[in-house]
């Protein structure tokens, strides 16, 4: 989980220094599940079937809820966090990952809406609980 963390503050930053990096590509993709050399393979697979690690997850997440415009956003210097913001039409996401040892509560301080905009948020967490 904490390789998939890692793995969502990559792109966190290229998407927001989008402007200078042309292509990017997750290096290590597909493995066989019987002799997996990297753990943080996306997708491991055997005969019948393929699975998904947490590093595709974070990814996923991501990537899906991605505007098309990079908006300029600041965010207080924390250890361990990364963010972008970008938007689509009049539709705004953020994305915050915590890559960090500790907890933390980030308050979100929206500056520059226009009258009438919606305000209301879905918030999607990807986590790992123990049982």
């Amino acid at each position: 989980m904490n390789a998939a963390l890692g793995d969502a503050a990559w792109p966190a930053g290229l998407i927001r220094n989008s402007d200078q990096v042309l292509m990017e590509c997750y290096a290590p993709l597909f493995s066989p599940v019987k002799n997996n050399v990297w753990a943080t393979d996306l997708i491991a697979y055997d005969n019948l079937t393929s699975y998904v690690s947490f590093s595709y997850w974070a990814q996923q997440m991501l990537t899906s809820r991605l505007g098309e415009t990079v908006l300029p956003a600041t965010a207080r210097a924390l250890p361990g966090l990364a963010t972008v913001a970008t938007r689509s039409g009049k539709r705004l996401y953020l994305a915050v990952v915590n890559y960090g040892t500790e907890k933390v509560e980030v308050p979100v301080k929206l500056q520059g809406l226009a009258k009438g905009v919606k305000r209301s948020a879905t918030v999607t967490v990807l986590e790992r609980t123990l049982t």
